[in-house]
């Protein structure tokens, strides 16, 4: 544990390893609250396997010539791409409270069978707040079932909302640039230079 915590790589590589196990806690809490719980514990089960991979992952970059600039860049980019999506839940975890006072017009118009009430959220809160995309398929799955059936909805339609607020903006794309970049960093330290 102390050589991990001493080399800088080795413990880059651990938190790089222990994204996904945020990521499937975060999801869990998406869905159905008590499944974060067994996600966490699922998650911390795999972590040893998701550490070999990305300890070969590494090394694969590491050891690649540097003329294989064409194999690091799909590497790269697979990278980047995986971090984006894995960023989705942790953001929705993140603004949890934010999703729901974003959503609670909707749901409470659907609960009341009033849909002529006015669901968008007081200006004093967030500001201006986009009505695009729709809540339309979460109310219509909450209205067929219950609010928590639909809440995955709600989350991921507030989730794609946040990115056209400005105030939630820089957050948003901060917690998205950590997620993937933090293994892109991990990814460029150890490629291999002119130098070495």
């Amino acid at each position: 544990m102390r050589s991990t915590l001493v080399d800088p790589v080795a413990a880059c590589t651990a938190v790089v390893a222990s994204i996904p196990v945020v990521a499937l806690g975060a999801l869990g809490s998406v869905v159905w609250k008590p499944l974060a719980v067994l996600a966490v514990a699922w998650g911390i089960y795999r972590y040893p396997r998701w550490h070999r991979i990305v300890v070969g992952g590494r090394e694969a970059v590491a050891r690649s010539e540097r003329s294989a600039r064409s194999f690091r860049l799909q590497l790269y980019g697979a990278v980047v791409a995986l971090g984006i999506v894995v960023s989705f839940p942790i953001a929705q975890a993140f603004f949890a409270n934010d999703l729901r006072a974003m959503a609670a017009p909707t749901i409470s118009a659907v609960e009341a069978r009033a849909p002529d009430v006015d669901q968008t959220i007081p200006p004093a809160i967030y500001g201006d707040s986009p009505t695009v995309p729709s809540y339309w398929g979460c109310s219509a799955t909450q209205y067929w079932t219950n609010s928590a059936i639909a809440w995955p909805c709600y989350s991921s339609v507030g989730y794609l909302r946040l990115w056209q607020m400005r105030a939630a903006f820089p957050t948003v794309l901060g917690l998205t640039l950590l997620v993937a970049a933090l293994p892109l960093a991990l990814m460029w330290h150890v490629r291999p230079t002119a130098r070495g």
